[in-house]
């Protein structure tokens, strides 16, 4: 007998193996597109660090009025998916940068993932990753500004 055509058997092996190749090929776009995000939030945190340096370095401390945003003419909106505050304590010596993916961008973020920058030592800090699923502290003494509305 000539049979033409594929069993049933064959069909669901062949679906199987492409889903599971989609699974993986997804996995891993995910994962590139998300630290392509980040890498969009890195430069506005450093673009609102060095505007705060200048400040203090024209006015002796950092700027200590509610909205320090404005008064160092800083970008909220410094990027299409991130939004950023900046908090300054009462004594104008430390300040933390912190952006928020309030705009909801990063796939899989429910707006949750948060980066900041301290006076501390410089280094930016994935404070909350909902990608692995890490959150990393602050410094001792530091707590995030408020969240800005997108």
């Amino acid at each position: 007998m000539n049979k033409k055509g594929f069993t049933i058997v064959e069909l669901v092996v062949v679906v199987g193996i492409v889903a599971f190749l989609s699974a993986i090929a997804y996995n891993s776009y995910h994962s590139s597109v998300v630290k392509s995000r980040w890498a969009e939030a890195s430069p506005c945190l450093a673009n609102a660090v060095l505007r705060l340096e200048n400040f203090r370095s024209n006015h002796g401390s950092y700027p200590q009025s509610s909205d320090p945003w404005n008064e160092i003419n800083a970008d909220s909106d410094c990027s299409e998916h991130y939004m950023g505050n900046i908090l300054v304590t009462n004594d104008g010596e430390n300040y933390i940068v912190a952006f928020w993916d309030v705009k909801k961008k990063v796939i899989a973020s429910s707006g949750n993932d948060i980066w900041a920058q301290t006076d501390v030592n410089g280094a930016q800090i994935h404070v909350n990753n909902t990608l692995d699923q890490l959150t990393t502290a602050l410094p001792a003494g530091y707590s995030l500004p408020a969240a800005p509305s997108p």
